[in-house]
């Protein structure tokens, strides 16, 4: 798995979980490294790439919850996956 597909995947569950909710209730990082099958090296760079654009911002609090920030939302909620990965890349 590569770094642009772990953030796709990042990116696409925290989205699932704020259409769910409705409310952006936090989802545990440990957890989700194991439901998506990231490698910790791999989804911790994927991570700190995402939250180092200052465009798209995934908020994580200081007992490892995460959940997409104000102004990644919007993407989320139009259907645009900013981190999509397409074929052949």
């Amino acid at each position: 798995m590569t770094t642009e597909e772990a953030k796709e995947r990042i990116f696409t569950r925290l989205c699932e979980e704020h259409k769910k909710s409705g409310t952006d209730e936090w989802v545990d990082r440990d957890e989700l490294v194991e439901e998506l099958g990231i490698p910790l090296e791999i989804f911790s760079d994927a991570f700190e790439q995402m939250r180092s654009n200052h465009d798209l911002y995934i908020e994580i609090n200081k007992l490892g919850m995460m959940r997409l920030g104000p102004s990644t939302r919007r993407y989320c909620d139009s259907g645009t996956n900013p981190f999509r990965v397409l074929p052949g890349e």
